[in-house]
C-alpha cells in the first residue's frame, strides 16, 4: 500500500507603514479651496503603496493636486490623495 504525504505551505506577509506627522504641512489647496494637509510626493508614494512615478502621472492627468511652495517644493493634497487611491 502506497502512503500519501500532503504538506501544506502557509506564507504570511505584514506590512508595516509609519509615516511621521512632522514632515506634512497644512496649506490651502486652490482646487478643494480649503486649508488641508499637504505631503511630499514620496510621502504620497508610501501612503499610496505606489511608486513615484504613478504619483507624477496622477499630477499630470489632474487626479491629484499640487501646490508649489515659496522655495520650489512640490505638496500633494491629502484629500485628492485618499479620493484618488480609494477605487484601487
Amino acid at each position: 500500500m502506497k502512503h500519501i504525504r500532503k504538506a501544506q505551505i502557509v506564507i504570511e506577509k505584514q506590512r508595516i507603514l509609519a509615516v511621521s506627522r512632522h514632515r506634512s504641512v497644512a496649506k490651502r489647496c486652490e482646487i478643494c479651496c480649503c486649508e488641508i494637509e499637504m505631503v511630499s510626493p514620496q510621502k504620497a508614494a508610501a501612503i499610496a503603496s505606489v511608486g513615484q512615478r504613478t504619483i507624477f502621472r496622477r499630477i499630470e492627468d489632474g487626479s491629484l493636486h499640487l501646490a508649489e511652495t515659496e522655495d520650489g517644493t512640490f505638496l500633494i493634497c491629502t484629500a485628492s490623495l485618499a479620493s484618488t487611491f480609494a477605487a484601487e
